[in-house]
């Protein structure tokens, strides 16, 4: 059976009674309404799970719009009660960009993780995403930037920088042993098979390839500047 209340100074009434059985508890407190609990800390307060859909049929759109007043952000916010701030997402006051700040309750706390940009750049690790991918890791030794594994979680591909803080890019076969390395500023190599200048089928370990006749292809210079050339 249906029980309506009427609202009055008093607030509402704490429980309505559904057709099923099921009990929806309102309650009024200081203009906040709460929906499974007694004490609303908000305009509008749930404890439990919200959903929303655009029916059965799929008809009309779910929607949750979350629209702030000029000059205010607008942002989704998780925490652990009793244990931690978990952080949120959502756009700042005057911003295009969709961040995430780790352990924050707003956007003036915490630590931003990531950002897209309206432009779609997308920044981790900066607020300043110039390119497609901007990646900035804490301190400037040592760092592990990014990593690309197949769908056997084999990784492929390793960019970093080693102890001096010189690029370094390690690439591995399908077996994860890798093969190469190529660093901006120290020793580079290449074992994991021939390598070929000018060709794409190299016969040799090292294989150079010219379309002009008589040109140089190879030169070594000493730190003298004696040289030996081969033709």
């Amino acid at each position: 059976a249906y029980r309506a209340y009427q609202i009055n100074s008093g607030g509402l009434s704490e429980q309505i009674d559904l057709k099923n059985g099921s009990t929806l508890a309102l309650r009024a407190v200081n203009g906040n309404v709460g929906i499974g609990t007694a004490a609303p800390g908000a305009k509008f307060d749930v404890n439990g799970r919200i959903r929303t859909g655009g029916g059965d049929a799929g008809t009309t759109d779910a929607v949750i719009a979350l629209r702030s007043a000029s000059g205010s952000p607008s942002f989704l916010y998780w925490a652990e009660s009793g244990i931690a701030e978990r952080g949120v997402l959502g756009f700042a006051n005057g911003s295009g960009a969709l961040a995430y700040r780790s352990g924050a309750s707003s956007f003036s706390d915490g630590t931003e993780v990531f950002r897209i940009e309206s432009n779609g750049n997308v920044g981790i690790g900066t607020t300043n995403a110039n390119w497609k991918l901007t990646l900035i890791t804490p301190g400037n030794t040592g760092q592990a930037f990014a990593q690309f594994r197949d769908s056997d979680d084999i990784n492929q591909f390793s960019f970093l920088s080693n102890a001096e803080g010189d690029a370094e890019l390690r690439m591995y076969d399908t077996a994860g042993v890798q093969r190469v390395e190529i660093q901006s500023g120290g020793n580079s190599w290449f074992n994991g098979g021939n390598v070929g200048i000018g060709n794409s089928n190299p016969q040799a370990r090292l294989h150079v390839s010219s379309a002009t006749a008589n040109q140089l292809i190879a030169r070594f210079t000493t730190s003298d500047q004696s040289r030996a050339a081969i033709r």
